[in-house]
């Protein structure tokens, strides 16, 4: 009796680790859709506590790739590498690694290590894992664009779309921004306005406030290009409020480039220098040498214009 009271017992609290792990992942997924990382970073590393001694599980896989992909929406990548260097049992967990470790790479601007990775995703992940192959299609195609592949780019993000369209997810949200930054960088600005537009409506519908900010970025450059200059500033300013908020250091230099370009446009000299000096100091030395250099080129012609011949230099 004693021996079958303890096995039921057995089975109830492996229920119950279950039922909370379940409950774990769904409060892990709002806080990261909703650009809460820090908390989305809190939760994964409770459940990945909680199951580390259980390595084989498939829970301790969810929150272990949880913690990685928390950490890297933080820019905190030497943290989250030792995440990605174990495989994975499941062929599902292990192509959802390769594409973290894809990801990491083309953040890192080791394009080939990205590229690489993305081979192995592809081959590992099963056809039901929409989700994954959606993002596996993304980040090819940021890859693709990365290197003026953009035919090739426009049809990858278009197949990460067919597998992700409908779910409502933050790839199917990243998906039609890359569209429309794909058409923007064509001068296609009707197309990229509308994929903007629908990645915009589904953002602010779902609360994806990083999301939100990147459509923001984006349908600013578009007005930009467009020197439609008002509405460029309206949709930066909006965007950058938002980036601060999240404390997104990353997408903050990216921002303030296009921002200050606005304000030199408009001839505000001053504006455009502080966005200038501000994306520069939020720049990494090694990931963003060619934005450096740009902003260190826009400063100098500033400098000229102004009259300063010494800060030109």
């Amino acid at each position: 009796m004693i021996q079958i009271w303890n096995f039921s017992l057995a089975i109830v609290l492996a229920a119950s680790l279950l039922n909370v792990g379940d409950r774990a992942v769904e409060s892990w997924e709002t806080a990261y859709d909703h650009a809460d990382f820090e908390n989305a970073r809190a939760v994964a590393e409770s459940g990945y506590r909680l199951w580390r001694g259980r390595p084989q599980s498939r829970a301790y896989w969810r929150f272990r790739l949880a913690l990685a992909e928390s950490l890297f929406e933080l820019d905190r990548l030497n943290e989250e590498v030792p995440l990605l260097e174990t495989s994975a049992p499941s062929s599902e967990d292990e192509a959802r690694r390769w594409s973290d470790l894809a990801m990491l790479h083309l953040r890192k601007q080791e394009n080939s290590l990205a590229s690489e990775c993305l081979v192995k995703a592809r081959a590992a992940v099963p056809p039901t894992a929409r989700g994954i192959l959606g993002k596996i299609y993304m980040i090819g195609g940021m890859l693709q664009s990365r290197r003026d592949q953009m035919s090739d780019a426009e049809d990858s993000f278009r197949r990460a779309l067919l597998a992700v369209e409908g779910s409502r997810s933050g790839i199917e949200c990243y998906t039609l921004i890359d569209l429309g930054v794909l058409n923007l960088g064509r001068f296609r600005y009707d197309e990229a306005l509308y994929w903007l537009g629908r990645a915009g409506e589904l953002a602010r519908k779902k609360g994806m406030r990083r999301h939100l900010e990147l459509v923001l970025a984006n349908l600013g450059a578009s007005f930009l290009d467009l020197g439609d200059l008002d509405r460029a500033v309206k949709n930066l300013d909006e965007a950058m409020a938002l980036a601060e908020k999240l404390h997104d250091r990353v997408y903050q230099m990216r921002l303030l480039v296009p921002l200050g370009e606005t304000w030199y446009q408009l001839g505000d000299l001053t504006r455009a220098a502080e966005c200038y000096q501000k994306a520069r100091l939020l720049g990494h030395p090694d990931r963003d040498q060619k934005w450096l250099a740009d902003i260190l080129d826009d400063l100098s012609q500033i400098a000229l214009k102004k009259g300063d011949l010494a800060r030109s230099e």
